[in-house]
């Protein structure tokens, strides 16, 4: 074989090489936009490129009046809390507390004004307008407010209720060796699906660990995130095993049974309660259909027969 046929050999083994990566090239996902990508979800936008054109205008009008964003801190953590993040939500909340609320603030108070100082008619002829009047001073006192408390609320609730789930994954994945950065990675993938809000907020934080340089700080943004015994038991140990090179599975391992022997403490003390719960609707609307059920055939008979004492003139 001379020298032309390696020399041919070789650029077909070339061609097919160029071929096949130009092939997986087209078809995989570019790692590094699929990470930018994650981060920009996870974390808020920092400038007013994903914000649109209404949240920019706000955000406008929010500076003109002297509103600084970067110092909401008490607003961002009461958003985070809720499962608002981005930067458009600290806008809309913002611009609703700055000039929505005192809008309708205004409005319900100049109707009851009108109602009780101007017309001077009875209050009960102008039943609808009072109503509507309290609901627009309540809204442009404590809507916001009252929006977030809810919403903190419904998510303390989800958190408690699928944190141990997490945990106890967290726990399998660090006694296998892996690292907390992968356990919560693992965390996220495994109950993206099943339990979106504890992954979300895993996620958050895992990529907080990433881009920050005070790990210790991410853990803590956590931890006011979550406001729950089980989070801050979590974040205190993680904290302590950053610091001082603790031994982490076997916080993770009390830590977890603390949680499942808690959860079965909870369960039984709803079980004890059922009873209690039960007697109210057992007494008005069981019991009445049943006495109907037994008793109504013997009180038809015993009509038929004409009553207790039967018929007197027979």
């Amino acid at each position: 074989m001379n020298f032309s046929n390696y020399f041919t050999y070789a650029l077909i083994v070339v061609a097919v090489f160029t071929a096949y990566m130009a092939f997986v090239r087209l078809f995989s996902k570019d790692r590094i936009q699929q990470r930018a990508q994650e981060i920009a979800e996870a974390l808020p936008e920092q400038d007013d490129r994903g914000l649109g054109v209404v949240a920019t205008i706000m955000k406008q009008l929010l500076f003109l009046t002297g509103v600084n964003l970067a110092r909401q801190r008490t607003s961002i953590l009461q958003l985070s809390k809720a499962g608002y993040n981005s930067q458009r939500a600290l806008v809309y909340f913002l611009f609703f507390r700055r000039f929505i609320q005192p809008f309708f603030l205004f409005i319900g108070g100049y109707m009851l004004f009108h109602v009780f100082a101007i017309s001077r008619s009875e209050p009960s002829e102008h039943g609808a307008m009072i109503i509507t009047a309290f609901l627009l001073v309540i809204t442009g006192s404590y809507g916001a407010t009252l929006f977030l408390t809810n919403q903190s609320q419904k998510r303390t609730k989800e958190l408690i209720r699928t944190f141990p789930d997490a945990l106890d994954l967290i726990l399998i994945c660090v006694e296998s060796g892996l690292g907390i950065d992968a356990a919560f990675a693992r965390v996220c993938k495994e109950m993206k699906e099943s339990h979106p809000i504890v992954a979300a907020e895993f996620d958050r934080t895992r990529f907080e660990m990433t881009m920050m340089s005070d790990r210790v700080q991410a853990l803590q943004n956590f931890g006011d995130r979550a406001p729950t015994g089980a989070v801050r038991t979590l974040v205190s140990s993680l904290i302590q095993a950053e610091r001082f090179g603790t031994s982490l599975v076997d916080t993770m391992r009390m830590i977890a049974e603390e949680q499942r022997t808690d959860r079965m403490m909870k369960a039984e003390e709803r079980a004890a309660r059922l009873p209690a719960l039960i007697t109210l609707p057992l007494i008005l609307f069981i019991l009445p259909g049943l006495f109907m059920i037994i008793l109504g055939p013997a009180v038809i008979r015993l009509g038929q027969q004409g009553g207790i004492f039967g018929d007197e003139n027979k």
